[in-house]
């Protein structure tokens, strides 16, 4: 069976659990992650996963998400830092470093610190069949890039100026609603969920 790769765009939606700047290794310190979690609407969402279901009808009811108490759709995409195989022709170990591509509204390269929750954006996701290790096929949201449109950042301090969040100290910079649509495959990255 050929292995089914399609990608998709979401909508502008708040995330959460940020790791799109620097990859998460609390889990696997030897090949972190990068990853984001995003939550929407139920209308919104429903609409989402018939979109991942009609690419991937096999999928059908079985697109990962969680509910939360408001009943919201919990989505998380990730991406190994590292891909690894072996040469099938040297039977040598190969491995390959991987990341995201991170981009403001306006499209130009993102090169700040890592957004906290709170900031807005569109997630580029590869959509991948893939195993568990009892081999059962489940559907992978590989992480290809996200377009930030509005950024809040952490900045840690107790400063803080009119603009900031007296609570955190935290700085919010806005960014624009009105960016133009970049379609997901053109996220040109090939990197296969692990």
């Amino acid at each position: 069976m050929a292995k089914n790769k399609l990608s998709i765009m979401t909508p502008v939606v708040p995330l959460n659990y940020i790791n799109v700047v620097a990859p998460n290794g609390n889990f696997d310190p030897t090949n972190p992650d990068y990853n984001v979690t995003w939550k929407m609407e139920p209308k919104e969402a429903r609409a989402f996963i018939a979109q991942i279901e009609e690419l991937m009808p096999e999928f059908k009811g079985k697109v990962p998400s969680k509910r939360d108490d408001e009943d919201n759709y919990i989505f998380k995409a990730k991406q190994k830092k590292y891909i690894k195989w072996v040469d099938k022709k040297t039977n040598e170990a190969k491995q390959m470093e991987v990341k995201p591509r991170v981009i403001n509204a306006d499209n130009t390269p993102y090169e700040g610190r890592e957004p906290w929750g709170g900031s807005t954006g569109e997630v580029a996701i590869e959509l991948r069949q893939s195993r568990t290790p009892q081999g059962k096929a489940m559907l992978a949201l590989t992480l290809k890039g996200v377009r930030i449109h509005s950024l809040y950042l952490g900045d840690g301090s107790n400063e803080s100026s009119e603009d900031d969040d007296p609570l955190f100290g935290s700085n919010i910079v806005k960014g624009s609603e009105s960016a133009p649509v970049m379609a997901a495959d053109e996220f040109e990255d090939d990197v296969p969920f692990n």
